[in-house]
């Protein structure tokens, strides 16, 4: 396992372009779905590791039950949270 102490630091040919929303994700978390907590910081996306359901809370507070995800599918939503109750998908992670 990397350590998260020490950030590594590798060549980057395009450290000068400018970020996009259709850029590649730079940095990412591992998201734990709470019915009581938002997320850390808002991601650009969500990819699901174990095929499901995702419910999410956009920034309108409102919930909203994306139904069958596959594995590897990206969900291109910005949410404020990912909720427990509803959520049958595993291994979510935000990339940002």
């Amino acid at each position: 396992m990397a350590d998260t102490a020490t950030p590594v630091w590798i060549p980057d040919a395009f450290e000068t372009f400018p970020v996009e929303l259709d850029s590649p994700a730079a940095t990412f978390y591992a998201i734990t779905p709470s019915d009581s907590a938002r997320l850390p910081k808002r991601p650009r996306a969500i990819r699901v590791g174990v095929s499901g359901d995702v419910n999410v809370t956009g920034s309108d507070n409102v919930d909203v039950l994306f139904k069958n995800c596959y594995a590897g599918e990206i969900l291109d939503v910005r949410p404020v949270a990912v909720k427990a109750s509803g959520t049958t998908a595993a291994n979510l992670v935000a990339l940002l």
